[in-house]
């Protein structure tokens, strides 16, 4: 008991020597400084009860004041598609006109649900000009952006895009994502299309494996997996031939009941393609999609971009087979010009007990974008 009296007594007397301390003309100065604003009342307020509004960010622009802000459309974190963002504008900081959105939902894209964007370079100084700064002439935004569903995405992980804009702020209009995003084309077979299907039938247990080339580009770009070791490649090694080897690998030390898929161009798949016979012989169901465009397409494209079109030893004028080589070797072999018949080529692949081979003819200027030049950074950003 006196020990609880004696830790009281040096409690209070702590507290009374705090107060003394720090005087109340002190507390008042310092209430001062840093009070909250007054509340005026409600400023922007969502449509209805089925949307939701949050992180607010407010700058000047001229003589008005603009606020971005997100909208979540939905009643509950778990029922709604996901965030867009919008601005409102003003004369006094107290009453607010909502202009429209500026990032909206993107049907197809890696951002189709969540576009929740925070304006960039905003001059913040107390008693500056609150205003956004342009960098090469362009205003900036950068933005929590995915294809998940709900509340922050419950359901899938978020990134972080960018977008800008060279149009008056005051006008409410998309802004441009800084990224790119290929156009499919019904009557053609492209990569994006193809590693699309692929991960649609496949799922989220699937082990993908890449040769190297374009195709190597494109698997890093479009392949939707979050499994871990889920993705195996060479890299930046340039080992050309690599991908069948690394398949037959993981496919014996998964099992035959796992999903194996390998990746590969027709110049990459050419030097290691002898090892179909292996996988014929241990009857491994690896799934090989060869992107054939008949040339040697990383290097084709380089010389297209970069040296005017002055074409050396790109194009090896081969004329393989695959379909037939591949009922040489004793597997299934397809070929696929459009999507349909890719699907229903991918569609019955998985239904086979051995391996097979799906040649998907693409045009031979498919190029991998965006692009920068080696040397260069962000500003040389190529993109078509």
């Amino acid at each position: 008991m006196k020990k609880i009296l004696i830790l009281a007594f040096l409690l209070l007397s702590l507290g009374t020597y705090a107060q003394r301390e720090v005087p109340q003309s002190r507390m008042e100065q310092i209430y001062e400084e840093a009070k909250t604003p007054y509340k005026y009342g409600l400023a922007v307020a969502p449509a209805d009860n089925k949307h939701k509004i949050d992180c607010p960010t407010v700058f000047r622009e001229g003589d008005k004041w603009y606020m971005t802000y997100v909208v979540y459309n939905g009643k509950s974190g778990l029922d709604g598609r996901g965030y867009e963002t919008w601005i409102a504008e003003s004369d006094n900081l107290l009453e607010w006109r909502t202009l429209g959105r500026v990032l909206s939902y993107r049907d197809g894209f890696w951002d189709c649900n969540q576009r929740g964007g925070f304006p960039a370079l905003p001059d913040m100084e107390w008693g500056g000009s609150y205003a956004l700064q342009t960098y090469k002439g362009k205003h900036w935004m950068t933005y929590l952006g995915g294809e998940g569903t709900g509340y922050e995405s419950v359901n899938k992980p978020l990134y972080i895009g960018l977008a800008w804009t060279d149009r008056p702020l005051g006008s409410a209009h998309e802004w441009q994502a800084q990224d790119y995003h290929p156009v499919s084309d019904p009557t053609h077979l492209m990569p994006h299309q193809v590693i699309g299907e692929v991960c649609n039938q496949c799922g989220p247990e699937a082990v993908y494996v890449t040769d190297v080339g374009q195709h190597q580009m494109w698997a890093a770009q479009y392949l939707r997996h979050a499994k871990s070791r889920g993705f195996i490649t060479s890299g930046g090694l340039g080992t050309m031939g690599f991908g069948y080897g690394a398949a037959i690998g993981a496919q014996v030390a998964l099992g035959k009941d796992h999903r194996v898929v390998m990746l590969t161009g027709d110049g990459s798949f050419h030097m290691n393609l002898n090892e179909g016979c292996t996988a014929v012989s241990y009857e491994l169901p690896i799934i090989t999609v060869i992107f054939d465009n008949q040339v040697l397409g990383m290097v084709r494209q380089w010389q297209t971009t970069f040296y005017e079109k002055r074409y050396s030893d790109t194009d090896p004028h081969r004329r393989t087979d695959f379909v037939k080589l591949a009922e040489g070797f004793g597997l299934k072999g397809y070929r696929c010009r459009n999507l349909p018949e890719f699907q229903a080529a991918f569609a019955d692949a998985m239904k086979q007990k051995g391996p097979t081979w799906i040649e998907c003819i693409i045009d031979k200027d498919e190029k991998v974008l965006p692009m920068i030049p080696g040397g260069g950074d962000i500003n040389d950003i190529i993109m078509e």
